[in-house]
């Protein structure tokens, strides 16, 4: 699936998930995942294609929704992440790579492990 040579089954992937996002609410849809390559996620990012922001139609989950279908082509360790910035419902992304687990704000390319702003509910990967 791409050219990493680390795969987690599902058992792993929901415990290393609920652990680092602390949300039990986890929904796998696949029975390994492929870990991607950290830069990668910098590539998926640029081939993101320009959003215009409007309410409701160019916001968050459209974001994420696009940066998970472009990793698609690539890998199924990139998901979606509902959740609350700084007390907003919000949608981002989670990417799981060889050097952990990464979360992905679509809308600013902001790449981060934690951030306290960040609140994640749901992950769908």
């Amino acid at each position: 699936m791409n050219d990493t040579c680390q795969v987690w089954n599902k058992r792993k992937t929901y415990i290393k998930i609920a652990i680092a996002m602390r949300t039990p609410v986890i929904f796998l849809n696949d029975n390994n995942y492929y870990l991607c390559q950290l830069d990668m996620l910098r590539t998926f990012q640029n081939s993101m294609p320009e959003i215009p922001y409007r309410r409701d139609i160019g916001d968050c989950d459209n974001y994420a929704f696009a940066l998970k279908g472009i990793a698609d082509s690539k890998t199924n360790a990139v998901g979606i992440i509902i959740g609350k910035h700084k007390g907003e419902a919000h949608a981002w992304n989670i990417a799981l790579t060889v050097s952990g687990i990464w979360q992905i704000e679509p809308q600013t390319d902001l790449i981060f492990k934690k951030y306290a702003d960040y609140q994640p509910m749901i992950v769908l990967i």
